[in-house]
């Protein structure tokens, strides 16, 4: 019952099955995207659901290396580079504890997806 980026991630999945729906994009801040999509990525292949799923960098970012940005419920702070090196670590914990891809699976499936 923990609210977390996986679990919501297959709450949307669900609700695309449910829907018929196969492609969706995915909006977040540049530090969020790997793992976000990873994650939903890792979600549809649990779900056993093919979807398309596509990217798009939201906000504004002009500073990736002095400005400091909160993430993650307001728990963390840093700059767009540390942000982004702390969600690559996330993804490398959460893949050894089973719950997502590589980053080389998901670069094939990017890869390898039909439009």
């Amino acid at each position: 019952n923990m609210i977390n980026t996986y679990n919501e991630s297959l709450s949307v999945v669900k609700y695309f099955i449910d829907n018929n729906i196969s492609k969706v994009l995915l909006a977040s801040p540049i530090f969020h995207i790997p793992r976000a999509f990873i994650t939903f990525l890792s979600s549809s292949i649990e779900l056993k659901y093919n979807i398309n799923i596509f990217c798009f960098q939201c906000g504004y970012i002009n500073d990736r290396y002095k400005t400091k940005y909160i993430h993650s419920q307001g728990i963390l702070e840093g700059t767009i580079n540390e942000l982004l090196e702390i969600e690559l670590e996330k993804i490398i914990f959460y893949n050894k504890e089973g719950y997502l891809i590589t980053i080389d699976e998901a670069l094939k499936y990017i890869e390898n997806r039909v439009v």
